[in-house]
């Protein structure tokens, strides 16, 4: 699986302050139970749907599932930080909290939201060690949960007098004391400061240019850090009359006691000739981003493409790189983003985590059926992606030096568990067999017969015929089952005249054509 990353050497990464994101050439497909993930990534764990993930020295593993679904129309519904992870189903108007045992390692439920009356509840959330923040915005609400030594109590609910529709509490974030909630549809942001008798509104941000037509999705979705603060507008239009699509991220800076505007980006391209970046027109510029020390991250799913943008020494924000999907998991790419140190994490239905490239070994195994016929398709889990064998039985992979844990084979019912001791070269593993016999589907059909004529067809190995039913015939066959299928009739001839298999691994779909015997 190949990732490209274009455009990394538009400027210097040395010139640059920082040095944390410059090698993202490392690529590792993420399975969860979840058909869209979003994703959150902290310095030791990740979150992505509902699965968590760890690290492991230089590497990531997959660590435990969490019972709790990930729904939701944004991409801001889980959140992880430190021992504490929320995990919203905003689509059933809830939200479970989860608290990391220390002494187990094992993540445990700790608190269950569910608000039925509030729709949307979930949307956007956070959560550190003291705080856990709910979006609620067809409700304009943000609902704050004190934690209470392991007990979360419902704290607070900010709640401004705006506009039914404004979407106040669609996109969220916590940072040094200050709350940032985004309202969309009104294209403004609010920044309030915890106190000690609640949350009070400082600062109001507009969208710079309030003349501009409107529904520029202003606080779709924001990040901040320090005295940072990143606010995206993907309908931010390039041209005035809305003939072109923009969509720009504008960056803050805390002043004093309020955020100022210094720079808005936007989606770039390089320039082959002059090797430089050239602004282009988003789609999607800005459906999510993600800041992190000297980088800015800003997702565009339209184009498919995630930008990377450095602060330079000199506090401007550079056009650095454009992080592109493989052909086979582009969907969703660039909706769901998160970051940490030196990795980028992206969910939607293709879960990808990109760091640095690290020593790697191959590990290959085989899975076999209790006759020792290979299964094909047969699932292999522990990796951060699950593995499914070929038609040979195998599964191949590269893992980090040093990986580590248990692997799941299953097939059917039937299931075994493999320990591997930590890698430190290329491995093979012993034959894994299964107390299993897989069932093949064979389904066909013979044309050139009237619908009321039925045939019998000889099986290898089977005492009785099967015999088609308006032309058509299915039956089941054991993996590894070796012979052939063979219409007969006394008054027409077959082409082919027979189906063989030298080995049955999969369902097969076998069709016939009848003649009438001269």
């Amino acid at each position: 699986m190949k990732y490209s990353i274009i455009g990394a050497s538009l400027i210097s990464l040395s010139m640059l302050t920082g040095c944390n994101l410059n090698d993202l050439s490392n690529a590792e497909a993420v399975k969860s139970d979840v058909t869209f993930s979003a994703v959150s990534l902290d310095k030791k764990h990740g979150l992505v749907g509902n699965l968590i993930i760890t690290k492991e020295g230089n590497h990531w593993v997959k660590s435990q599932p969490l019972p709790a679904n990930n729904s939701g129309w944004s991409g801001e519904t889980v959140n992880i930080n430190k021992n504490h992870a929320i995990i919203a189903d905003a689509h059933n108007q809830s939200a479970k909290i989860f608290s990391l045992n220390t002494y187990t390692q094992e993540w445990e439920l700790g608190a269950d939201l569910y608000e039925p009356n509030l729709y949307g509840f979930g949307e956007s959330v956070y959560i550190d060690n003291h705080i856990a923040l709910v979006g609620v915005p067809f409700s304009n609400q943000v609902i704050s949960y004190k934690n209470m030594n392991g007990y979360w109590e419902e704290n607070e609910r900010v709640t401004p007098n705006l506009a039914d529709d404004a979407y106040f509490g669609g996109s969220i974030d916590f940072q040094n004391g200050y709350l940032f909630v985004g309202a969309k549809t009104i294209d403004k942001v609010f920044i309030y400061k915890q106190e000690i008798e609640g949350f009070e509104l400082i600062q109001t941000i507009d969208h710079f240019d309030a003349a501009a037509l409107g529904g520029k999705q202003f606080g779709w979705s924001l990040d901040a850090q320090g005295d940072q603060l990143a606010i995206a507008a993907y309908r931010d239009w390039s041209t005035p009359d809305q003939s072109a699509r923009g969509g720009k991220v504008h960056l803050y800076n805390k002043e004093g006691t309020s955020w100022v505007l210094k720079q808005a980006v936007t989606a770039f391209e390089v320039n082959e000739q002059s090797g430089e970046a050239v602004n282009i027109d988003g789609y999607n510029f800005g459906h999510n981003l993600a800041l992190n020390d000297t980088n800015l991250l800003v997702g565009d799913d339209g184009l498919k493409q995630i930008f990377q943008f450095k602060l330079s020494e000199s506090d401007v924000w550079q056009a650095t790189r454009v992080i592109t999907p493989a052909l086979d998991r582009t969907d969703n790419f660039g909706y769901f983003i998160d970051i940490n140190n030196n990795y980028l994490l992206t969910g939607g239905s293709s879960p990808t985590l990109f760091g640095p490239q690290v020593p790697k070994a191959t590990v290959e195994g085989r899975v076999l059926d209790a006759n020792g016929f290979p299964i094909y398709r047969a699932s292999v889990s522990g990796f951060l992606d699950n593995l499914i064998t070929d038609e040979t039985g195998t599964f191949t992979t590269q893992q980090a030096i040093s990986w580590q844990g248990s692997l799941e084979v299953t097939s059917g019912a039937a299931s075994q568990t493999v320990e591997l001791s930590p890698l430190l070269e290329d491995k093979t593993l012993a034959d894994i067999q299964l107390d299993v016999i897989p069932q093949h589907m064979i389904i066909g059909g013979i044309s050139g017969i009237p619908r009321s004529v039925n045939i019998d067809l000889l099986v290898s190995g089977e005492d009785e015929p099967i015999t088609t039913r308006s032309g058509r015939f299915r039956t089941n066959l054991p993996n590894g089952w070796q012979g052939e299928i063979r219409p007969t009739s006394d008054i027409y001839t077959f082409v082919p005249e027979s189906f063989s298999s030298n080995g049955l691994t999969s369902t097969q779909s076998i069709s016939f054509q009848a003649t009438l015997k001269n």
